[in-house]
């Protein structure tokens, strides 16, 4: 069954609304709503299939008039141990197999071999080690809500305005928290962090707490007399880096040195937030609150987990890039060379060779004591009318796809052709850059059909 009418699309993400179910997928039309049920794909050209129990027959929506293909259930993949940056900002958790005369040979989280010269590459994280979760939540009897909060398959939902609290284990002097949420553009959002007092709004607690909007990203360190400093006050980056739903936060925590490091659906804030003395210990607080409030849509929070932080990477990964005329190695002691990445190689030990003008000899390097890896040039924009994101925090950007035979078929500019089980994407949806082509045509649909 095809939509033939346009008025369809104010009817039908009203009713696919109204089962709530946790694990539909979703496609978005824009300013046009939502449809929910399983997506797949179609033998029609130009078109996405979409089955829902509410429908006799599966529902064909027109590409062109979809902003967003988000998947419900993608594989939650092992963590690989690296991840490639690329040139154009693209990113994919890898493992590194071997480089040689200019030349890196990687496996994808969907276990394909693919080779790339290093000049498409702009940097290789290689401490990206498996963490051991010490948290995960939410917590149905753990978690406190507030009236107009409820649990949904393990997800909590909060109303037009709320309030989650709960309380995690005592942690390590490093961790990582990650917060997965989903809310409108009208909501406000507030993470009080750390805190030792399980009341948010008390004028005596220690802790932080991160408030964002779609404006707006603050990061302060609450004192006690109600007194606060502001750690980070940007008002531009969830605009700039035009952050999609839904969004992923992960705070990560270096006590030893007085660090956080915020990241933001994988993309840094920033690498290097300074705890200053004069506030005292640093807070350690088991309380964690989460309050919210929109207009029209609920939030919702998905996940919460805490994990260790590998102690030795805590400082070399907060290192700021010096140059992109040289490559550049950072180990994980924080000590840095200037030169040329000579080879990765495998073997008893897999191990780094890099060469610096000012020793006469090759450095070689234990792979295991490399941190990042730079490499020479400048970056460039994205380029492509739509955006994949993969699991594991996987982000490509492409100028068209294909869903068939269970995958996603597309041409990456730089890694070429792919084909990506469903199973391992989570969104696929429309770059800012193609917004402006999008809604025109949506408008002609609306004329043309109305």
């Amino acid at each position: 069954m095809s939509l033939k009418c346009f008025q369809l699309f104010y009817v039908i993400p009203l009713a696919f609304g109204l089962m709530h179910c946790a694990s539909a997928d979703n496609i978005s039309l824009g300013v046009h709503g939502q449809l929910q049920g399983t997506i797949e794909p179609s033998a029609s050209e130009g078109m996405i299939q979409l089955r829902s129990p509410l429908a006799a027959d599966p529902l064909l929506v027109k590409k062109d008039t979809i902003s967003s293909l988000k998947f419900s259930n993608p594989k939650q993949v092992a963590k690989l141990p690296q991840v490639i940056r690329l040139k154009n900002g693209d990113q994919l958790p890898i493992e590194i197999e071997s480089f040689s005369n200019n030349v890196l040979r990687f496996i994808s989280p969907w276990n394909t071999t693919h080779d790339l010269e290093k000049n498409r590459i702009d940097s290789l994280s290689l401490g990206t080690s498996d963490s051991k979760i010490l948290y995960s939540g939410p917590k149905q009897k753990e978690w406190n809500l507030s009236d107009g909060c409820k649990f949904n398959d393990g997800v909590v939902q909060f109303g037009s305005s709320g309030q989650a609290s709960w309380q995690v284990p005592k942690l390590p002097s490093r961790h990582i928290i990650t917060c997965n949420l989903d809310f409108k553009s009208d909501g406000n959002i507030k993470i009080i962090i750390a805190s030792d007092s399980a009341q948010p709004y008390s004028s005596e607690m220690s802790g932080y707490t991160i408030t964002m909007n779609q404006e707006t990203l603050q990061m302060t360190r609450n004192l006690k007399a109600g007194k606060k400093i502001y750690l980070l006050n940007d008002q531009k980056f969830l605009s700039q880096e035009k952050i999609s739903q839904p969004l992923s936060l992960e705070l990560r925590v270096d006590q030893d040195n007085r660090m956080l490091q915020l990241f933001i659906n994988g993309k840094s804030v920033r690498n290097s937030i300074m705890d200053p003395e004069q506030t005292g210990e640093m807070p350690k607080g088991v309380n964690y609150h989460l309050m919210c409030n929109g207009r029209q849509q609920e939030t919702q929070l998905n996940q919460f987990t805490i994990s260790d932080w590998n102690s030795n990477l805590a400082t070399s990964i907060a290192e700021k890039r010096l140059s992109t005329k040289t490559d550049m190695l950072y180990d994980i002691e924080s000590n840095h060379c200037s030169g040329e990445l000579v080879a990765i190689t495998k073997g008893a030990e897999k191990k780094i060779t890099f060469s610096n003008p000012h020793s006469p000899a090759p450095i070689e390097l234990p792979f295991q004591s490399a941190a990042i890896l730079y490499f020479s040039g400048e970056t460039t924009k994205p380029d492509g009318s739509f955006i994949i994101r993969t699991s594991g925090a996987g982000t490509l950007h492409v100028t068209e796809y294909q869903l068939n035979d269970g995958m996603v078929k597309t041409k990456h500019s730089i890694i070429g052709d792919l084909a990506i089980p469903l199973s391992h994407i989570e969104e696929i949806s429309r770059s800012w850059r193609s917004i402006f082509l999008f809604f025109p045509s949506l408008l002609s649909h609306h004329h043309f059909l109305k």
